[in-house]
């Protein structure tokens, strides 16, 4: 079975969650078959290569507006890469644009990584793009069953929806040492919350312990309000010198983890 992912970006070189989610799955679904993925170049030329034993075909672009990629020759390329199944990394107006013009015959799944929030005037314009999209897949992925119960987007589409979470790749990173954990336990107890991500208004929700409040200092946010006591724990990933994260051995407020 050949597994073709398209999206906008990859990484490496692009730092983000989406990309480098894309790079893990990739990477992991190659014990099952071959692994494609189709991205834009940004400012380089179309190149093909491998990475970890994947195929990654990057396409020329001629710029971005709002984020989005403005590849024309995206359509064809993707017509040129015998795929069985393609997966649409979603929200992404030009994989979207460019899978309906190829009309590529191959199954087609979405990978339905959130709705469109920020952008919502210009929503109107793709909207009608990717209901064509999310009609025509064989099946929707959420990340989980309380987006895809309060996305009104899925509303329509929740018979083809499949959740299936992101995970995380634990191999990626070193357990702390049991002197540290034991010191840190020692200290302020035995409960402990590691986040690792972007700072979003219900993250102190996450951090809810024993009803203590803790006023956030630099969010005005009503949500970042109730802050819990977080204690963190470093994490190393097994690649890299440096740690992934500064975790000093006291109370953190949520904004500062």
């Amino acid at each position: 079975m050949h597994v073709l992912h398209a999206y906008k970006d990859f990484d490496p070189p692009v730092k983000g969650g989406i990309e480098t989610y894309i790079s893990r799955l990739a990477r992991i679904q190659q014990q099952w078959g071959k692994v494609s993925v189709i991205v834009c170049a940004r400012d380089e030329p179309t190149t093909l290569e491998k990475w970890e034993g994947v195929t990654i075909l990057r396409v020329c672009e001629w710029g971005r507006a709002l984020s989005t990629p403005i590849a024309p020759a995206f359509v064809r390329w993707l017509r040129t890469i015998p795929a069985d199944v393609i997966v649409l990394h979603v929200p992404n107006p030009m994989a979207e644009t460019a899978w309906l013009l190829a009309r590529e015959p191959a199954c087609m799944v979405v990978r339905y990584h959130s709705d469109v929030v920020r952008q919502r005037f210009t929503y109107r314009a793709y909207r009608p793009i990717q209901r064509r999209v999310l009609k025509r897949a064989r099946f929707i992925l959420p990340t989980s069953r309380e987006y895809m119960e309060s996305s009104e987007v899925l509303r329509e589409f929740r018979s083809v929806c499949r959740v299936v979470p992101l995970g995380v790749d634990v191999a990626q990173f070193t357990p702390p040492a049991t002197e540290k954990l034991d010191s840190l336990r020692s200290a302020y107890g035995g409960e402990f919350v590691f986040f690792s991500g972007a700072i979003f208004p219900g993250l102190s929700w996450l951090f809810w312990q024993r009803g203590e409040r803790i006023q956030s200092s630099s969010s005005s946010s009503p949500a970042c309000t109730a802050i819990t006591k977080v204690y963190r724990i470093s994490l190393r990933p097994r690649n890299k010198s440096e740690p992934l994260l500064s975790l000093p051995e006291t109370a953190l407020s949520a904004h500062a983890a």
